[in-house]
């Protein structure tokens, strides 16, 4: 048995919808009438459920699944709120807006976002001073609405 039919064993099982127990619908399906009736089936299904539901279900099977979130779906995401993911900064421009966190968190030198992205041009004069150009550069380069 090969490793795709496995899966799609642990699927059918984890659905537990009696159309997918038809041979026909095992993987790949190459014929588009074919998938179209499948779509019939599977469409509906995940309807049904919601995206969090759906992965939980799979998940659980052992099935190797993960949603594809939105920003909202992120910003919701209980074990993110859990880990303190989104910390809230005040932005000149935007006000009041949530920022990533650090992608891991360690005990030992633990790390911090501690401030909001900068606005349009407010590192030029840092950035372009590490490359050599000095304010006088700066001024003319902005004069001519290069920067």
């Amino acid at each position: 048995m090969t490793v795709g039919i496995v899966w799609w064993q642990t699927f059918v099982n984890a659905v537990g919808e009696d159309f997918l127990s038809d041979g026909r619908f095992t993987p790949p399906l190459t014929d588009p009438l074919l998938r179209e009736e499948f779509d019939a089936y599977w469409i509906p299904w995940c309807m049904e459920r919601t995206k969090r539901e759906i992965v939980s279900l799979f998940q659980s099977k052992g099935l190797p699944v993960a949603p594809v979130n939105t920003i909202e779906d992120l910003l919701n995401d209980p074990h993110l709120q859990e880990r303190g993911f989104f910390r809230e900064l005040l932005h000149p421009v935007a006000g009041r807006a949530a920022y990533a966190g650090l992608p891991f968190q360690m005990r030992g030198t633990p790390g911090e976002v501690h401030s909001p992205a900068p606005t349009l041009g407010q590192d030029n004069a840092a950035v372009y001073g590490e490359l050599g150009y000095s304010t006088d550069d700066l001024q003319v380069l902005a004069a001519a609405g290069v920067v």
